[in-house]
């Protein structure tokens, strides 16, 4: 039997993405980071689309993260709406 644990993750999307906002991990990840009180080892994927971005937290991060972001994120200096899935 193997005894690995596994992470549990939530998820939430930007309103950024590669079109319309021009983003690479490293803007999101940066600006998650500098902008709240997480670290990046609490980030899971980023799946960058072309108008959205979709980012995956560990489960217990979750909700503060999102208290942390609702007001005044930006990302690259452009203001960043958050939203829970």
């Amino acid at each position: 039997m193997n005894n690995r644990s596994f992470v549990k993750y939530d998820r939430f999307t930007i309103n950024l993405g590669k079109e319309n906002a021009g983003l690479e991990p490293k803007h999101i990840l940066g600006a998650i980071t500098s902008q709240s009180n997480i670290d990046g080892k609490d980030i899971g994927r980023i799946d960058i689309r072309d108008t959205l971005t979709v980012v995956y937290v560990k489960e217990e991060k979750f909700k503060n993260l999102l208290n942390d972001l609702s007001d005044n994120f930006t990302i690259k200096g452009i203001r960043a709406m958050v939203n829970s899935l």
